[in-house]
C-alpha cells in the first residue's frame, strides 16, 4: 500500500477549491506590476524633491499625532482637519507610533489604488459573466490617465476611496451585509464628502437589487455623518468660518438648498457657461471621450450614480478640481469605471437578445453569410487604399464615372477598424470562440473594451506614467537627480528639534522634524519671531518662490546672528550663531538667473525650440537653427519688478559657426517691450570659438522709481545656429536692500 503524501494531495485540492484560471492569475499579474511600479515612481517623485505641500502638509498632521498634538500642520499652524476631516488618516499615525518611515505613505496609496482591481474584477464578472472581459475592464480602469495623474502627484485620501468603494459595491451584489458595511464606514471616512459615494452604492442597493433596508441604513448613517461633520466639526475646528468648500459653489446659490434649485431651473445654462472656459472644455473633453461614449447605453439609475461626484468637480470654481488636475480625478474614475461596466452590461443583454430572436429567422443565416463577404471585401480594398496611400501618397481619380479620393488617412483607418470590429462580432475565430465565448453580446463587449483601452492608452500619453511612453515618466528622467542628494545632505546637518525653516520640496523631507517650518505665501515665518535655530535655503527650489521669500532673504542677510555652514549648489544652511559669512550676491544670482528649464517659450511670437543639452549645466538650451528656425525671440523674461538703480544683464550664449553677419540681438527691456533700455547686436566675430558657450554682459539703469515686467530678449536673425541656457540679472547689494525687497 503505497504511503499517504500529505503535500501532494492537498497541494491540487487547494488549486480545485480555488479554481484558479488564466484570467485571475493574469489579475494577478497586472495589479502586481502596477502596484510595483508606481510605488516606484511615487517614490523616486519624493526622492527628487518634487513632493508638493499636500503630502507634507498631510504628513505632518499625521506624524504630529503621534507626538500629542492631534492634526497640527506646522507650515499652517492650525489643525489639519480644519481643511479636511479625514479619520483613515489616523491608520498612518498608528504606523508611525512603531516606524518613521516616510515612505510608507506612498506605498499604501497605490496598493489600495492598485488592489482596486480586484473587487473591480469580481464586480465585472458579476454583470458580464466573462473572467476575459471581467480583466480587460480591470485593464481599462488602470491605464486611466486620470487614475495614474491622482498616484503620482502626490499622497492625498482620495486614492483609498476606489478600493472602499468597489469593495462595498461588490459585498453589496453578494448580499455580504457585514462586509459591506465595514467598507462603507471605510469609504466615508475617507474624506468629508466621500459620503456622497457611499451614497449612490446605496442607490444601487435600494433601485438596483431591491435591497431597501440596507440602504434605509446607509443613508441615515451618511446623512448623520455629513451632519456632524458639517454642523459641529467645522464649525468647532473653523470658529465659525466657512467651509472652504462652499465658497466654490457660491456662484450657484449662498445655501445647499438654493444651489439645488438653480441646478433644477436652469441646468443647460449651467454647463454651458462651465464649458465656456477652454481648459474645462478639453479636460472634460478627454475624459468623457474615454469613457462616455457608452453613456447612452447607461440605464437611468446608472447615469444617476455619476451625476453627485462628477458635478462636485465640474460645478467647482476652483481650477484643480473643475479641469480635473492633481488628484482629484481618483473622485470621478472610479464611479465612472463602474458606469462603463454596467453599460456594457446592458450591451451584452440587448445584443445577445437580438442573437437569440435572429436566429430564429430562417433568412438570418444567410444575412449572416452576405455581412461576412462584404466586410471582408471592405477590409480587403481599404488595407489595400492605406497601404497605396502610405507608400504614394494621396489618391484622386476617377473609376467608371465614380471619383475615389483619400487625402488623409484618418476616414479609410476608422472605417477599416469598423469592418474589422463588425467581422469579429458576426463571425466566430476559434481561439476567440474557445477563451471568450460564442455570443455575439460577448464578442462586442470585448471589442469595445480593446478600443476602450486603446483610447485610455492614447489619453495616458499626456496624464499618466506608463513606462517610456508618457510624460511623467520621461519627466522624471529630466530631474536632477544629483541635487537632490544634495538636499538630503544638507538636511542631515540640522538636528531634530532644532528650529528651522525652509523650502516647499526640503520640507517634504524634513517635517518630522517637530519644528520645521516653511516660507510660503500668506505664511512668511520670521527669524525674529520664531526664534529660528536653522535655515535650509534650496535656491533652485525657490525659483519660482522668490517673490515670497525675498524678505526672509533680506532679514537674513542684514543679520549678525547667523553663519552658513553649507553652500552647495545653491543649498544654503545657515545656524544661528555661526560665524561664517557667504557672499550675498550667491543668493541674488540664484533669484534673477532664469534657465532654459524656465524660460517661457509658448508665446505666440516665439521661436525656437527647448532641447536637452549636456554642454550646459542647467541640462537644456533654447535653440534656432539657421534655415529651419524663423527671425523672432528666442528668450524673453523674467518678467520681474525693478526699482530705481543700476544693473547688468548677463546672457549666455553659443553658436555653431563664426560667422561675420549679426546673429542675434540682445536686449533688456520693460513695461511689456514697451521700454527698451539697452541693446546689443552681436555676430560670429564677438565669440573666441564655435561650440563654447560665452557670457555677455549689457549694463543698465532705471531711472523711474519701479518698472515693471523686465525681460532679458534674445532676438534671434537667421546667420547661424544659436544656443542660450541662462540669462541672469546683477544688481549691488545697496539696490538689492533698499529696493528689490520690498
Amino acid at each position: 500500500m503505497r504511503p499517504h503524501n500529505t503535500f501532494t494531495n492537498s497541494l491540487p485540492d487547494i488549486l480545485s477549491h480555488f479554481r484558479i484560471t488564466a484570467p485571475q492569475i493574469l489579475l494577478f499579474i497586472v495589479t502586481i506590476s502596477y502596484i510595483s511600479y508606481f510605488t516606484h515612481l511615487s517614490l523616486e517623485r519624493w526622492d527628487l524633491m518634487l513632493s508638493s505641500l499636500d503630502y507634507a502638509r498631510i504628513d505632518n498632521a499625521i506624524y504630529n499625532t503621534t507626538i500629542g498634538k492631534f492634526m497640527w500642520t506646522n507650515d499652517s499652524g492650525f489643525n489639519y482637519w480644519k481643511q479636511h476631516i479625514a479619520p483613515i488618516l489616523l491608520f498612518f499615525s498608528t504606523f508611525y507610533l512603531f516606524s518613521d518611515a516616510y515612505w510608507v505613505i506612498f506605498f499604501v496609496q497605490t496598493f489600495t489604488i492598485g488592489a482596486a482591481a480586484i473587487p473591480l474584477f469580481l464586480i465585472a464578472k458579476h454583470f458580464l459573466k466573462n473572467e476575459y472581459l471581467a480583466l480587460l475592464a480591470v485593464i481599462a480602469y488602470l491605464c486611466s490617465g486620470g487614475l495614474q495623474m491622482g498616484n503620482l502627484y502626490d499622497y492625498h485620501m482620495l486614492s483609498h476611496e476606489p478600493l472602499f468603494l468597489f469593495s462595498a459595491f461588490y459585498a453589496m451584489l453578494r448580499k455580504k451585509w457585514g462586509w459591506y458595511s465595514f467598507f462603507v464606514v471605510l469609504l466615508v471616512i475617507c474624506k468629508e464628502d466621500s459620503f456622497i459615494l457611499a451614497s449612490m452604492v446605496a442607490l444601487y442597493a435600494a433601485l438596483g437589487e431591491k435591497e431597501y433596508k440596507p440602504a434605509l441604513y446607509t443613508w441615515l448613517f451618511c446623512g448623520v455623518y455629513a451632519i456632524t461633520l458639517f454642523k459641529i466639526g467645522y464649525p468647532y475646528l473653523r470658529q465659525n468660518e466657512t467651509y472652504q468648500y462652499y465658497s466654490y459653489y457660491s456662484w450657484l446659490g449662498d445655501t445647499p438648498l438654493e444651489i439645488v434649485k438653480t441646478l433644477v431651473t436652469s441646468p443647460m445654462e449651467i454647463i454651458n457657461g462651465r464649458l465656456e472656459n477652454v481648459i474645462i472644455f478639453e479636460r472634460w473633453k478627454g475624459f468623457i471621450f474615454q469613457n462616455g461614449l457608452i453613456l447612452p447605453l447607461l440605464s437611468p439609475l446608472g447615469f444617476i450614480m455619476l451625476l453627485p461626484p462628477s458635478m462636485e468637480l465640474f460645478l467647482s470654481l476652483r481650477g484643480h478640481l473643475s479641469g480635473l488636475t492633481h488628484h482629484y480625478p481618483l473622485l470621478v474614475v472610479p464611479i465612472w469605471s463602474l458606469a462603463v461596466i454596467m453599460a456594457l452590461s446592458n450591451v451584452l443583454k440587448g445584443l445577445d437578445w437580438a442573437s437569440d430572436r435572429l436566429e430564429k429567422v430562417s433568412s438570418a443565416l444567410l444575412l449572416k453569410n452576405i455581412l461576412f463577404y462584404i466586410l471582408s471585401l471592405l477590409i480587403i480594398v481599404y488595407s489595400g487604399a492605406i497601404i497605396y496611400f502610405i507608400t504614394f501618397g494621396k489618391v484622386d481619380y476617377t473609376f467608371l464615372s465614380f471619383r475615389i479620393r483619400i487625402e488623409d488617412l484618418e476616414r479609410p483607418l476608422q472605417i477599416f477598424f469598423l469592418s474589422i470590429a463588425l467581422f469579429f462580432i458576426f463571425t466566430t475565430p476559434r481561439p476567440v470562440a474557445t477563451y471568450i465565448g460564442k455570443s455575439v453580446g460577448v464578442r462586442a463587449v470585448f471589442i469595445i473594451l480593446v478600443s476602450l483601452i486603446c483610447v485610455k492608452l492614447y489619453f495616458v500619453k499626456e496624464y499618466g506614467a506608463l513606462p517610456i511612453y508618457s510624460s511623467w515618466a520621461g519627466y522624471l528622467r529630466t530631474v536632477d537627480k544629483k541635487h537632490a542628494l544634495k538636499v538630503e545632505k544638507a538636511i542631515k546637518l540640522i538636528p531634530n528639534g532644532a528650529k528651522v525653516i525652509t523650502n516647499p520640496g526640503a520640507f517634504a523631507h524634513i517635517h518630522h522634524n517637530t519644528e520645521a517650518y516653511i516660507s510660503l505665501p500668506g505664511y512668511r515665518p520670521s527669524i525674529k519671531d520664531k526664534n529660528i535655530d536653522f535655515l535650509l535655503l534650496d535656491m533652485k527650489d525657490a525659483q519660482n518662490l522668490h517673490y515670497h521669500q525675498m524678505r526672509l532673504i533680506h532679514d537674513l542677510l542684514l543679520s549678525r546672528s547667523f553663519g552658513a555652514i553649507s553652500a552647495e549648489d545653491g543649498i544654503f544652511v545657515f545656524k544661528k550663531g555661526f560665524q561664517k559669512k557667504i557672499d550675498y550676491q550667491s543668493f541674488i544670482d540664484y533669484f534673477t538667473t532664469s534657465s532654459a528649464n524656465g524660460f517661457p517659450y509658448k508665446f505666440a511670437t516665439a521661436v525656437g525650440e527647448k532641447i536637452e543639452d549636456t554642454s550646459s549645466p542647467f541640462g537644456s538650451s533654447m535653440r534656432a537653427v539657421q534655415g529651419k528656425t524663423a527671425p523672432g525671440h528666442l528668450v524673453y523674461g523674467p518678467y520681474i519688478r525693478l526699482y530705481r538703480g543700476e544693473y547688468k544683464a548677463i546672457f549666455r550664449i553659443k553658436i555653431n559657426t563664426l560667422t561675420g553677419n549679426n546673429i542675434a540681438i540682445m536686449d533688456v527691456a520693460g513695461s511689456e517691450g514697451k521700454t527698451v533700455f539697452t541693446e546689443r547686436a552681436i555676430s560670429g566675430a564677438d565669440f573666441d570659438r564655435a561650440d563654447k558657450w560665452k557670457e555677455f554682459e549689457l549694463k543698465f539703469k532705471i531711472e523711474l522709481p519701479t518698472v515693471d515686467a523686465i525681460e532679458l530678449r534674445v532676438k534671434y536673425l537667421g546667420a547661424a545656429d544659436l544656443w542660450v541656457d541662462m540669462t541672469r540679472i546683477e544688481m549691488s547689494f545697496d539696490t538689492f536692500s533698499r529696493h528689490f525687497v520690498r
